[in-house]
């Protein structure tokens, strides 16, 4: 009986780690989504940057 009970108390401690688990894969996973925007926002300002950049040497040596 003693073992029996082990058994589920371990079980519960399992389904708690596989929840925990999940939990854990999708916040990787929308931290990933994050990530990925946020490089497409700094490609977007380094390209904007670049441009300014251009335009500005452009006006200098005219």
């Amino acid at each position: 009986d003693n073992l029996s009970k082990q058994l589920e108390i371990t079980n519960v401690k399992l389904k708690t780690e596989s929840l925990n688990l999940n939990l854990l894969q999708e916040q990787c996973a929308e931290l990933d989504k994050e990530k990925n925007i946020m490089i497409i926002e700094v490609e977007a300002l380094h390209t904007d940057f670049n441009g300014r950049l251009a335009l500005l040497d452009s006006e200098i040596n005219t």
